[in-house]
């Protein structure tokens, strides 16, 4: 497995992660991806944790983007 490292070294490369990502969503990367890191978990167990669903729906929840490519 990769250390969480590599894994903000791509969303950065992915334009993620070099802005605040503002109130409505206005500064997040092209494309709205996004990187969650949840502290205590691993493949194994992500499923069963209820801030995995949380993080989750939170993501899916937000609005599309305007500009087509969401």
């Amino acid at each position: 497995m990769c250390p969480p490292s590599h894994f903000v070294e791509v969303f950065t490369l992915l334009d993620g992660g070099l802005r605040d990502g503002g109130w409505m969503g206005e500064g997040r990367p092209k494309g709205g991806h996004a990187l969650a890191i949840l502290p205590g978990l691993a493949h194994y167990n992500l499923v069963d944790s209820p801030l995995f669903a949380t993080t989750a729906l939170a993501f899916v929840d937000q609005p599309a983007d305007t500009d087509g490519v969401g």
